[in-house]
Protein backbone atom coordinates (compact mmCIF):
# COMPACT_ATOMS: atom_id res chain seq x y z
CA UNK A 1 0.00 0.00 0.00
CA UNK A 2 3.36 2.23 0.64
CA UNK A 3 4.26 1.76 -2.66
CA UNK A 4 0.83 2.46 -4.58
CA UNK A 5 0.26 5.56 -2.60
CA UNK A 6 3.86 6.71 -3.26
CA UNK A 7 3.24 6.23 -7.40
CA UNK A 8 -0.44 7.87 -7.10
CA UNK A 9 1.06 10.49 -5.40
CA UNK A 10 3.62 11.31 -8.43
CA UNK A 11 1.22 10.93 -10.95
CA UNK A 12 -1.20 13.16 -9.31
CA UNK A 13 2.01 15.96 -9.42
CA UNK A 14 2.80 14.85 -12.96
CA UNK A 15 -0.52 14.86 -14.33
CA UNK A 16 -1.74 18.49 -12.55
CA UNK A 17 2.14 19.70 -14.02
CA UNK A 18 1.07 18.68 -18.02
CA UNK A 19 -2.20 19.79 -17.62
CA UNK A 20 -1.03 23.39 -16.28
CA UNK A 21 1.26 23.71 -18.82
CA UNK A 22 -1.18 22.50 -21.25
CA UNK A 23 -3.53 25.01 -20.72
CA UNK A 24 -1.05 27.85 -20.30
CA UNK A 25 0.60 26.66 -23.73
CA UNK A 26 -2.63 26.86 -25.30
CA UNK A 27 -3.17 30.33 -24.45
CA UNK A 28 -0.37 31.71 -24.12
CA UNK A 29 -1.70 34.35 -21.50
CA UNK A 30 -0.37 35.51 -18.27
CA UNK A 31 -3.97 35.70 -16.81
CA UNK A 32 -4.45 32.06 -17.54
CA UNK A 33 -1.10 30.91 -15.81
CA UNK A 34 -2.37 32.59 -12.55
CA UNK A 35 -5.77 31.30 -12.37
CA UNK A 36 -4.31 27.45 -13.50
CA UNK A 37 -2.36 28.09 -10.32
CA UNK A 38 -5.51 28.01 -8.04
CA UNK A 39 -6.67 24.48 -9.55
CA UNK A 40 -2.85 23.37 -9.88
CA UNK A 41 -1.25 24.00 -6.25
CA UNK A 42 -3.92 22.48 -4.29
CA UNK A 43 -3.92 19.42 -6.79
CA UNK A 44 0.23 19.63 -6.58
CA UNK A 45 -0.01 19.66 -3.09
CA UNK A 46 -2.57 16.61 -2.08
CA UNK A 47 -0.24 14.76 -4.57
CA UNK A 48 2.51 15.44 -2.61
CA UNK A 49 1.00 14.54 1.05
CA UNK A 50 -0.41 11.53 -0.59
CA UNK A 51 3.14 10.30 -1.46
CA UNK A 52 4.67 11.90 1.85
CA UNK A 53 1.53 9.08 3.57
CA UNK A 54 2.87 6.25 1.41
CA UNK A 55 6.09 6.74 2.48
CA UNK A 56 5.55 7.14 6.02
CA UNK A 57 3.63 3.89 5.94
CA UNK A 58 6.44 2.31 4.33
CA UNK A 59 8.65 3.46 7.30
CA UNK A 60 5.70 2.39 9.99
CA UNK A 61 5.78 -0.99 8.05
CA UNK A 62 9.82 -1.34 9.05
CA UNK A 63 9.48 -0.20 12.22
CA UNK A 64 6.82 -2.73 13.55
CA UNK A 65 8.89 -5.67 11.78
CA UNK A 66 12.04 -4.43 13.85
CA UNK A 67 9.82 -3.96 17.09
CA UNK A 68 8.97 -7.58 16.32
CA UNK A 69 11.96 -8.77 15.42
CA UNK A 70 13.17 -7.08 18.78
CA UNK A 71 10.15 -8.94 20.86
CA UNK A 72 11.75 -12.20 19.40
CA UNK A 73 15.36 -11.79 20.51
CA UNK A 74 14.17 -10.47 23.57
CA UNK A 75 11.67 -13.27 24.08
CA UNK A 76 14.34 -15.94 23.49
CA UNK A 77 17.17 -14.19 26.14
CA UNK A 78 14.27 -14.45 28.96
CA UNK A 79 13.66 -18.48 27.85
CA UNK A 80 17.32 -18.80 28.01
CA UNK A 81 17.56 -17.53 31.40
CA UNK A 82 14.82 -19.28 32.33
CA UNK A 83 16.12 -22.50 31.49
CA UNK A 84 19.10 -21.91 33.03
CA UNK A 85 17.46 -21.42 36.88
Amino acid sequence: MDKFLEIIGLLIVVVTLFLMVAVVKQSGDAVTLVLSLSWAVPAIIGGVILAAFGSMLGQLKAIRANSEKQTELFQSLLDRSRNKS
